[in-house]
């Protein structure tokens, strides 16, 4: 319970409220007493609660008036007060120098170390000269070739030139002469071979129709004696079949005779079983005879059919050996016609051989005969283009230069000056010499190295001269030398300021290498070109800095306030009263409204603070001109103390 009543009165004043009228409290002791409640120790635990309630109160009171911050003021005052621009920026070396080697090669010398002074001229390294060195004999070779041709064309031909010439336009004339002849006789050669080819090929066809013709004839003949066998096979046939049916029939009828001379026989024998079985006589011996002459009938009729069926058989067989001897011959006649046509068609396959051989021979002869002809001709144009090279030659050398060949002679001797002259100078240019004095302040590279030679970037210079000391940058050149006299710092100015720069206003700075010291120099440069960075503009303003004893390094960082004008007998207050406001307004709930400008927090005789708008001027970074809203004397907080 007494916590909030501790947070409550934390903010607000100490109030007394009367105190209870004494009868009430009498009244309820009695009531309790009546009713038997032990008062006796409830009174003195009622006036220990009342003691503690006072106590708590004083202690809220006290810690109320003890909860008002103590400000650390200043007060508000007129001063002259200087108008500045600040800004940061790298000191740099204008006379930094970023150096390489002119070519590309192998360092074989390093005759410096970082932090070395040098004069100009000096050694610093040097490359392999070897492949320079030759290229140097080869340029100086070609020079003196370009000059001896020169000085040929100027002295004119020889007798010996001319008389050399013209043998070698009587020797092509000679050669052209024999190559034209050669290829007449390979031409006439040519067309023999390819003619007594050409009849190989009629003979050879000749050859193939005669033996295609007689191939046709005998089949044609062959066709026609297998047909006539053919037809005696046929007939022969039919004659075997006709006799065969003549046969069967006979041996039908004289078996038919037979079986009626049987059929006689036993009627015979009937009649004269029964006749001799009645008598024996006459009748009887009639009977027997009649008997007699059916059996000799029956012998007659089967030796009848004995004869007939070997008479058949023997027609038979002779009109078999008919067909047998007709089919033998037409055997016979069909090989003799296969071996015929076999033979016939033999020839055929020899005669298209021979055809064949023919046509391949006389077009080997004419492949032979173009190939001939092909390098006789070839051996004539060269002839002939050697004859035009002796007499053009015969020509140049008889004939005096002209001016136009003369001056090309002479600007081939200068083409070749300038590339001995181009050697020279990258021979020399393997060694690295100072172009300046300074100091070195980078080595990129070791001995045995390969570098890779030609222009520096601009990154590299800026490297050098301090303005990026990044190892990226550096990379691109060999040695950096830096001249650290007339130093200059290159300030980043915000674009907001720049309007109000000039040239030789004057400049303080500090560095964050020497603390607690103050060095000076001037403007000297407003670039007009900007740069944005994250939305940001600003000018770079190179800054000379004065003669120090100090020795400022390329690379720093100075931090630099520009004087841009003086202003006098101004309200001031200082620029951390106005920072102090602004935290404790955007922390604490303060009386007074701010406007969301700048503000102060004026401290009144009571301790008590108030927020006060403020318009504002010019500033040095330590104190703020105050155009409206304050007076001189009235104090400003800038700060809280703490106990």
């Amino acid at each position: 319970m007494l916590v909030p009543m501790v947070r409550e009165n934390r903010l607000r004043p100490v109030t007394h409220y009367p105190e209870p009228e004494g009868h009430l409290l009498t009244d309820e002791i009695l009531i309790l007493e009546r009713r038997g409640f032990p008062w006796r120790w409830v009174i003195p635990a009622l006036a220990t609660l009342l003691l503690a309630s006072v106590g708590a109160a004083v202690w809220l009171a006290l810690r109320s008036a003890h909860s008002i911050p103590h400000y650390v003021t200043v007060p508000v005052q007129r001063t002259d007060l200087a108008e500045t621009v600040a800004a940061t920026g790298p000191i740099i070396a204008p006379t930094a120098v970023p150096l390489t080697f002119k070519n590309a090669g192998r360092v074989i010398e390093i005759d410096v170390k970082v932090g070395d002074t040098v004069r100009a001229g000096q050694v610093l390294a040097k490359l392999d000269p070897t492949d320079f060195q030759q290229q140097l004999l080869q340029a100086e070779a070609n020079l003196e070739a370009a000059q001896a041709n020169y000085n040929k064309l100027i002295a004119g031909p020889l007798p010996a030139d001319i008389t050399s010439a013209q043998a070698a336009v009587d020797a092509a004339e000679r050669q052209l002469a024999d190559a034209r002849a050669n290829l007449q006789a390979v031409q006439e050669q040519a067309s023999k071979d390819v003619a007594l080819a050409q009849a190989s090929i009629q003979t050879a066809q000749t050859n193939l129709a005669l033996a295609q013709a007689s191939l046709k004839s005998t089949k044609d003949q062959q066709a026609k004696i297998l047909a006539a066998d053919r037809v005696a096979i046929t007939i022969a046939q039919k004659n075997l079949d006709a006799v065969k049916a003549t046969a069967a029939a006979n041996q039908s009828v004289l078996e038919q005779l037979v079986e009626k001379a049987k059929d006689d026989l036993w009627v015979a024998q009937t009649n004269r079983d029964g006749i001799c079985g009645r008598s024996k006589g006459a009748d009887c011996s009639a009977a027997n005879a009649s008997v007699g002459a059916a059996q000799t009938a029956v012998t007659t009729a089967q030796a009848q059919l004995a004869a007939g069926q070997k008479q058949g058989a023997q027609q038979i067989a002779q009109a078999q050996a008919q067909l047998d001897q007709a089919q033998a011959q037409l055997a016979s006649d069909q090989a003799k016609a296969d071996s015929a046509v076999s033979a016939a068609q033999g020839q055929v396959k020899q005669a298209q051989d021979a055809l064949n051989t023919a046509e391949k021979s006389a077009a080997d002869a004419q492949a032979r005969a173009a190939v001939a002809l092909q390098a006789a001709r070839a051996q004539v144009n060269t002839a002939m283009s050697a004859l035009q090279t002796a007499r053009a030659n015969y020509e140049k050398i008889t004939t005096p230069p002209s001016p136009a060949e003369i001056a090309n002679a002479k600007a081939q001797v200068a083409a070749q000056q300038a590339l001995v002259n181009i050697a020279r100078a990258n021979l020399d240019a393997t060694t690295l010499r100072a172009p300046t004095d300074g100091i070195i302040t980078a080595i990129n590279g070791t001995v045995g190295q390969w570098l890779t030679g030609g222009a520096t970037s601009g990154l590299a210079a800026n490297a050098a001269s301090g303005v990026n000391n990044s190892s990226s940058n550096n990379a691109t050149s060999f040695i950096s030398l830096t001249n650290l006299n007339n130093l200059q710092i290159q300030a980043q100015v915000n674009e907001a300021d720049v309007g109000r720069l000039k040239i030789g206003q004057p400049v303080s700075f500090t560095v964050d290498a020497f603390p607690g010291q103050t060095f000076h120099g001037t403007v000297s440069v407003i670039q007009s070109l900007g740069t944005t960075n994250q939305n940001v503009v600003t000018y770079p303003v190179l800054i000379t800095i004065d003669r120090t004893p100090v020795k400022l390094l390329p690379g720093m960082t100075a931090n630099v306030t520009i004087a841009v004008g003086q202003k006098s007998n101004v309200l001031v207050v200082p620029a951390a009263a106005i920072s102090f406001a602004q935290a404790q307004t955007a922390s604490s709930n303060q009386t007074g409204t701010a406007t969301g400008g700048p503000s102060v927090l004026v401290v009144g005789d009571d301790g008590k603070a108030t927020i006060q708008p403020i318009q504002t001027g010019v500033s040095d970074g330590q104190y703020t001109e105050v155009l409206s809203g304050l007076q001189a004397g009235q104090r400003v907080a800038v700060g809280v103390k703490r106990d």
